[in-house]
């Protein structure tokens, strides 16, 4: 299990990984694991040096002892999914850009950056990154001038995952065969309703007239 804490003390964020409920490892924030049999257990986040408070996106592998800076560390970045194929590592997150410092989808592959979002129209985020065959999936959101629409990016190129007029956010993508699925939710004025999508067709989920969402899936 990764996650981060904040210290009161330092007024700084720090990471932790746990195994098996032990704290086995210091760390920066992790924001996202991903295990490879043949690579082993890589992580993602963001962190910033204690003469610099601009947040650095990052890639690393367990022991942090080949820990890739994704950033420069002159605008606040963020990598908030891995996955791993084979020895290719990929990140989704997003990176504040241009004169406007609008935050901006981003993918990563080895560490060269594709720009996904649209920064003209206004922040985008990127909250997760799927593989299936040759073709790579981003899951996120895009505001449109208006309003967030949910996105997915296939091979760099935007769906529209949006829930008619309300706002809609995809956080997390999975995939079983050659099916993608996506969960999130969307928010019409009211309380928020979690969605799941199979193949871009989304299906409501019951809350009980409370409002949710959804932020993790797991297809088994």
């Amino acid at each position: 299990v990764g996650g981060y804490n904040f210290d009161v003390n330092t007024e700084r964020y720090g990471g932790y990984l746990w195994l098996n409920g032990e704290k086995v490892v210091d760390a920066p924030p992790i924001l996202s694991l991903c295990y490879n049999e043949g690579e082993g257990l890589y992580v993602s986040g963001g962190y910033h040096e204690e003469d610099n408070p601009i947040t650095t996106a990052f890639v690393s592998q367990f022991n942090f002892e080949t820990s890739t800076n994704l950033t420069d560390g002159t605008s606040n970045a963020w990598a908030f999914d891995v996955f791993v194929d084979g020895s290719d590592v990929y990140a989704a997150g997003s990176e504040v850009i241009g004169n406007l410092e609008v935050e901006t989808a981003k993918l990563w592959l080895n560490g060269e950056e594709t720009i996904l979002g649209d920064d003209q129209q206004g922040f985008s985020y990127a909250r997760s990154v799927e593989v299936i065959g040759s073709d790579v999936y981003v899951g996120g959101f895009q505001h449109n001038g208006i309003r967030y629409e949910g996105r997915v990016w296939k091979n760099g190129e935007p769906i529209d995952y949006s829930i008619g007029a309300a706002y809609t956010y995809v956080y997390d993508l999975a995939a079983s065969g050659e099916s993608l699925y996506a969960a999130g939710y969307f928010w019409n004025g009211g309380p928020n309703i979690p969605v799941l999508w199979k193949d871009g067709v989304s299906t409501e989920l019951e809350t009980n007239d409370n409002s949710g969402k959804v932020l993790g899936l797991f297809v088994k």
